[in-house]
C-alpha cells in the first residue's frame, strides 16, 4: 500500500529537478555599448542565442533598435524608457531579454 505514495514522492521530485535544470541559463552581460560599431564586438562574441542578456547602452542608440535585433519577441523585453541625457559616470539605459540574433 506504500508503493503509490512512495512512487508519486518520487514522481514529484523527478519533475521538480527537471524544470530547476532547465531554468537555469547563463546571463550575458556585455559592458556598455556606446555606439553601434561595438554591437558585434560586445554582443554578438559574448553570447548565444537562448541566453538571458542584459545590455546597458548609451542614450545615443535607439532601444528599438536593439531589442528588435538582438531579442527574442516571443519571451518578455523588460527595458527603462528614460529618454534625458544622464551625466553620471557609468550609467545607462538597459535592456533585459532572451537573446536571439535576427541575422
Amino acid at each position: 500500500m506504500r508503493y503509490p505514495i512512495l512512487f508519486r514522492n518520487f514522481f514529484i521530485l523527478f519533475c521538480f529537478l527537471l524544470n530547476s535544470v532547465e531554468s537555469y541559463s547563463k546571463t550575458c552581460t556585455p559592458k556598455i555599448i556606446k555606439n553601434y560599431n561595438e554591437l558585434e564586438q560586445k554582443i554578438e562574441n559574448l553570447c548565444s542565442p537562448g541566453d538571458r542578456i542584459f545590455i546597458k547602452f548609451d542614450v545615443k542608440i535607439k532601444a528599438e533598435d536593439l531589442i528588435l535585433n538582438y531579442c527574442n519577441l516571443k519571451y518578455s523585453v523588460i527595458t527603462n524608457d528614460q529618454v534625458k541625457i544622464i551625466k553620471k559616470r557609468g550609467a545607462a539605459n538597459y535592456i533585459i531579454c532572451i537573446y536571439e540574433t535576427s541575422k
